[in-house]
């Protein structure tokens, strides 16, 4: 399944999804989920990652140029770890699509640097999660945003839809870099090897 699908599992009772991406498209993925699921159901978009440690309010201005806006909130502490993050999605009261980055890495990380019962405690967290979304009457969704090409358990795989961002392939480049030439110079932009641009890419 490809990112275009986000919207359509979300309507059809998807509370938790996985996108997996390459980290140049990190950007790219949460524009998409900006304009084709946030804007588009009325709610906001929060992000969270190991760095921050904290959610921030995703929102993209007239130029598709992504900000992030710090959420002030009592349930929230500054610096808190994943667990910190699962009890807001919890306990916050809050509609929205809240996005979790890099999970998967931080279920490997404890399971080969750690101890496995960070993990262990990670994927129980999830369950848990997974469980109060769905009996849940708010419209809150969250979103695994895997930028290491990491896979989720088997044991959350099963509960959890995967869908894929992978890079443009070459013929993709091909098609992109020539139509932004034909809008740029026009018809003489035929004349032009593109091929030559495709492989500075």
């Amino acid at each position: 399944m490809k990112l275009s699908d986000l919207d359509l599992l979300i309507d059809s009772g998807s509370k938790i999804i996985c996108v997996n991406a390459p980290i140049q498209e990190r950007i790219t993925v949460l524009t998409h989920i900006y304009y084709q699921c946030a804007a588009h159901k009325n709610l906001p978009l929060y992000l969270w990652n190991e760095g921050w440690g904290y959610f921030n309010q995703v929102k993209c201005d007239l130029s598709s140029t992504i900000i992030f806006s710090s959420v002030e909130n009592s349930l929230q502490s500054e610096n808190g770890t994943i667990f910190t993050a699962f009890d807001f999605l919890l306990k916050s009261e809050s509609d929205g699509i809240y996005i979790l980055e890099n999970l998967p890495s931080l279920i490997s990380t404890s399971f080969k640097q750690y101890c496995s019962c960070n993990s262990t405690k990670i994927v129980s967290h999830l369950i848990n999660l997974h469980e109060y979304l769905k009996n849940s009457n708010q419209s809150k969704y969250l979103v695994i945003l895997a930028t290491e090409d990491i896979e989720l358990p088997q044991s959350l795989s099963s509960l959890i839809p995967t869908l894929s961002t992978p890079l443009p392939s070459i013929d993709e480049i091909h098609d992109i870099i020539t139509q932004s030439l034909q809008k740029l110079i026009g018809k003489s932009s035929t004349k032009l090897n593109v091929s030559n641009f495709v492989n500075i890419v």
